[in-house]
């Protein structure tokens, strides 16, 4: 299996990202071009404090979430997907969730995530109930942790701010 690298806060090209979101756009049929979509993260990019986490592979970017940051919140702003290249892997979960958990957990100026009505909208379009959800973080027991670090087992050289999975 080749190595896909996850990574939190590059700083990648605004046009790659907006290429990701509009596919995830096309995916379910919006009507935005991907003119609009690169204008508009042009324009949050450069006016506004954002995260970025992303996955990697063979040097090829094929998945993102862009948060903003405003008072002491991160909002998840965006996500996309590159599908074929990404295809049978967790993506989903480690950019919309593991990482930037991850991130604002290590992060004091963040207390809370919002994660946005605009999922609970895409979920009742596709027939789903939306729930409203609160999520806690507790920190790893020190036994805990010890597990964790042998999990993952990453060689040296390869772990990023949160790690590298293979």
């Amino acid at each position: 299996m080749r190595p896909v690298t996850w990574q939190t806060c590059v700083r990648v090209p605004r046009i790659p990202l907006a290429q990701l979101a509009h596919n995830l756009e096309l995916k379910y049929g919006q009507k935005s071009t991907f003119e609009q979509m690169a204008g508009w993260f042009s324009a949050i990019a450069a006016n506004t404090r954002t995260s970025v986490f992303t996955a990697e592979l063979d040097s090829r970017l094929f998945a993102m979430s862009m948060w903003v940051h405003y008072e002491g919140r991160m909002y998840g702003f965006h996500c996309g997907f590159d599908y074929e290249v990404g295809e049978r892997l967790h993506t989903y979960s480690v950019v919309v969730y593991r990482l930037p958990i991850a991130f604002a957990c290590s992060d004091p100026d963040t207390q809370h995530l919002e994660y946005g009505v605009g999922g609970d909208h895409a979920k009742l379009t596709r027939g789903t109930e939306a729930i409203p959800q609160v999520l806690s973080v507790k920190p790893l027991t020190a036994k805990a942790e010890a597990v964790v670090a042998r999990l993952q087992d990453v060689p040296d050289g390869h772990a990023g701010p949160v790690g590298t999975w293979v």
